[in-house]
């Protein structure tokens, strides 16, 4: 086992990048456009963009 990865006894809460909200004001559909882009461009080259919220 490496000690800088331990193994996990609880599966963390994951979340897609893209299907976070972002809430709402005048910058969100050029927000939403950033995060569209580069969730399209990693997926393109085969990553998944996730967030950990544990």
């Amino acid at each position: 086992m490496n000690a800088m990865f331990p193994a996990r006894t609880v599966a963390p809460d994951f979340r897609l990048v893209e299907t976070l909200p972002l809430g709402t004001g005048p910058l969100i559909p050029a927000l939403c456009a950033a995060r569209d882009r580069l969730c399209a461009e990693l997926v393109a080259r085969g990553v998944t963009p996730i967030l950990c919220e544990s």
